[in-house]
């Protein structure tokens, strides 16, 4: 399973966090003279919280996984010439769909709704990931009825 970059990070800090108030509530009632019974509700309350909170970064965590690759095309697909001659600009992106991408290699498909003051089209792109980042390795955008080449940069009419 794959998570968004920073989760590990959150759920060790919020461990952390969790361990260190256990460490200061059973570090105050030892020296109030508290019971092992009131120390152990308050352990078992902190573990709870903690268990809740990881389930929250978890989920996030997951959600987002594909943040990164949002970011790439949104940038690409906003500053391509091809697009904004097609539909205007600034360019509004709907959410992409089509293959999941994660943290591993590989290659995936992703389709984008485009939309600008000029009109609006579908974006069909490929994407592929060898190394830290994801890479768009070109695509087409369909709009008024025409296939544009997001390949290089240029129109073509196909």
């Amino acid at each position: 399973m794959t998570f968004a970059p920073g989760t590990q990070k959150r759920l060790l800090i919020v461990g952390a966090l969790a361990f260190g108030t256990f460490a200061i509530a059973t570090f105050t009632i030892q020296r109030t003279d508290g019971s092992q019974e009131t120390l152990s509700i308050v352990g078992g309350a902190i573990a709870y919280g903690f268990l809740v909170l990881a389930a929250i970064i978890l989920v996030r965590g997951w959600r987002n996984r594909s943040a990164g690759d949002r970011d790439a095309i949104a940038a690409f697909l906003s500053d391509h010439p091809a697009v904004t001659e097609a539909v205007g600009s600034p360019v509004t992106l709907g959410r992409p769909g089509g293959d999941v991408l994660g943290r591993t290699e590989g290659q995936a498909t992703i389709s984008v709704s485009v939309t600008g003051p000029g009109g609006s089209g579908i974006a069909e792109l490929v994407m592929a990931r060898l190394g830290r980042d994801w890479e768009i390795l070109g695509g087409t955008l369909d709009a008024h009825g025409e296939e544009i080449s997001l390949t290089s940069g240029v129109r073509s009419d196909v």
